[in-house]
């Protein structure tokens, strides 16, 4: 189960509702959209008030052994909100590659937080038609616990993607609202058929369609158990 937050909530409440989110649902992740919810990822490039909700939430997620899955890229649908989130400030930006990491590939969110695992939807480059290879190459060189899903991402993209990262940084993703799970699953299979990869294509499927999410979660089950027993006493 993944859990999210309103960044309009003061600090108080914001860390009231997480705490509490995570109490009954026992989460496993938290996911995160810089451009609906209006924050830059790294804590630093934001103002004092959601700096401070980013600290907090990230030293939660360490704390309680969550992975973080962001929104990745752009978002084109921001102008026409409901009626309800009309004052609510929003971006189109926010969640560019380049607002994860420096040119180096280097990120605060994992240099100053020990979080157990990140994932970026849609490859990191949602509605952008080149990808950032030279940046996607440094990040996961630094990084063996990032991850990008495939989730509404083209097959020459995935393609691309396996070919310069290998398929141990990489997982099946499916927006269900816009591609099912199936054409998702045949577009990482194409995906691979097509890849030049030193890796077999089995293990390369294996591991995108099932062994990486797996390891994700792993990291969780020693803290739902540490969870269990808090509860009983």
């Amino acid at each position: 189960i993944l859990g999210s937050i309103d960044f309009n909530l003061p600090l108080k409440k914001f860390k009231t509702t997480l705490k509490n989110l995570h109490k009954s649902h026992q989460l496993k992740g938290i996911k995160l959209h810089p451009n609906l919810q209006n924050f830059y990822p790294q804590p630093k490039d934001n103002p004092e008030k959601t700096k401070n909700k980013l600290d907090f939430l990230y030293k939660f997620a360490e704390k309680e052994k969550l992975y973080l899955l962001f929104h990745g890229g752009k978002s084109t649908y921001i102008k026409n909100p409901n009626k309800k989130y009309q004052k609510i400030k929003r971006s189109k930006k926010n969640a560019l590659l380049e607002n994860f990491f420096n040119e180096n590939g280097k990120s605060e969110i994992l240099e100053k937080y020990k979080i157990p695992n990140l994932i970026l939807a849609h490859l990191g480059h949602f509605d952008i038609l080149k990808l950032n290879e030279d940046l996607i190459k440094k990040i996961t060189e630094n990084y063996k616990n990032i991850y990008f899903d495939t989730s509404s991402k083209s097959i020459k993209h995935i393609k691309r993607c396996i070919e310069l990262i290998g398929s141990k940084h990489i997982i099946l993703g499916s927006d269900a609202l816009i591609n099912k799970t199936f054409s998702s699953m045949m577009f990482v299979y194409i995906a691979v058929k097509k890849a030049r990869i030193k890796e077999s294509k089995e293990q390369a499927l294996i591991n995108i369609l099932g062994n990486n999410y797996q390891k994700i979660i792993s990291h969780h089950e020693k803290n739902s158990k540490n969870f269990k027993s808090n509860q009983k006493k």
